[in-house]
């Protein structure tokens, strides 16, 4: 997810500890959490297509499951496309690579990562260094001075109305913290 906003940069910098890698894909199904009666209202659905409703009743036929895992193998392959011809991994290296965990390019093709330091050793990432060196850096590339640099931190914008809607339906309002939120694009 990270790699998303790195791709296309002249260079990258990661922390010797950080988290690099992982060209992976995956859906996560919940189950439903049970509610108390009055704060559920009848719900039918009457879709247009057998995918529509995929996951209604908690259960996936051979179809719909074989629907899901062709529609992750097409995301994963539409990122690993991206991330070789937006980086400086030549595709020789992780296409018909062998399965085997010892291989990190294997590792790294089935959503395992690498700590800063492995991924610099691989070419992953250009240089090692702290968000300081990264500021550094980028002052040195767009030839201004460091004092005159003003770093902006970008927030996440606030919940929208379809989110505090989903918010305030019963599934999230579990005292238990046992219900979480269903992803799936």
């Amino acid at each position: 997810w990270f790699i998303l906003g790195l791709l296309g940069a002249d260079v990258i910098v990661a922390h010797p500890f950080s988290e690099v890698g992982s060209i992976g894909v995956y859906i996560e199904l919940g189950k439903s959490v049970p509610v108390e009666p009055e704060n559920v209202e009848e719900i039918t659905a009457i879709s247009s297509g057998i995918f529509k409703t995929l996951w209604e009743d908690g259960v996936l036929d051979e179809n719909e499951r074989e629907f899901l895992r062709l529609k992750v193998e097409e995301a994963k392959n539409s990122f690993f496309n991206i991330v070789i011809e937006e980086t400086e991994i030549m595709r020789e290296k992780i296409e018909n690579v062998a399965e085997n965990i010892e291989n990190p390019w294997y590792v790294l093709i089935e959503g395992g990562w690498f700590n800063g330091n492995k991924a610099f050793e691989l070419g992953l990432v250009d240089k090692l260094g702290d968000l300081e060196d990264a500021i550094e850096l980028a002052c040195e590339l767009a030839g201004i001075e460091y004092a005159e640099a003003e770093v902006v931190k970008i927030e996440p914008p606030p919940p929208g109305a379809f989110e505090n809607m989903l918010y305030e339906t019963p599934l999230y309002q579990q005292e238990d913290n046992e219900a979480l939120p269903i992803y799936l694009g």
